[in-house]
């Protein structure tokens, strides 16, 4: 995609400014390509960002963190690289539980917790309100799934008034750790 905008690109200069249909359908097509390009670009990044590539899940959470700035924040032990399936599995639950708590739950502020021991312990505590809503319970069926494809947990609690946390445990074998 990136060889045909830059195709496209060129040829624009070597049109120069030609008003004729032609040119303004390459334009069109310039656009619709960059566009296209940032809609991909978008996606893979959502799937393993590129702080998860270069500094693994601490980097990838704390680049999440970014995103909402004063609305999530992230703390916790885990230091340096875990496996990559590990790394990848951790930053999506996390992302989910964290879209749900915001955009689904109304939260106003997240707390993400990332400690490295035997196992990886992930907790993702809102204030919002419980997840009740079939989407909310699909969500969390899914989170479930992914904490299960890596032999761990998910566990959910809600408490009134306070918010709701979902704490994910992955055991990490001997030598799966940093």
């Amino acid at each position: 995609m990136v060889r045909a905008l830059i195709g496209l690109n060129m040829a624009r200069q070597e049109l120069g400014a030609v008003l004729a249909p032609e040119v303004e359908l390459l334009h069109d097509a310039v656009r619709d390509t960059e566009e296209a390009l940032a809609g991909v670009r978008e996606v893979t990044d959502a799937l393993c960002p590129g702080a998860l590539r270069a500094g693994g899940l601490p980097a990838a959470l704390a680049a999440l963190a970014r995103r909402h700035p004063g609305r999530l924040t992230v703390s916790g032990t885990l230091r340096g690289r875990l496996p990559l399936l590990v790394e990848t599995h951790a930053y999506l639950l996390v992302a989910e539980a964290v879209e749900r708590a915001l955009e689904h739950g109304g939260a106003a502020r997240v707390q993400v917790t990332a400690d490295l021991g035997p196992s990886l312990l992930l907790a993702v505590v809102d204030d919002g309100a419980p997840p009740v809503t079939a989407a909310d319970l699909a969500a969390l069926s899914a989170l479930t799934e992914r904490a299960a494809s890596l032999a761990g947990t998910l566990t959910v609690r809600h408490t009134p008034g306070t918010g709701t946390t979902l704490t994910a445990t992955v055991p990490l074998g001997p030598t799966d750790g940093p």
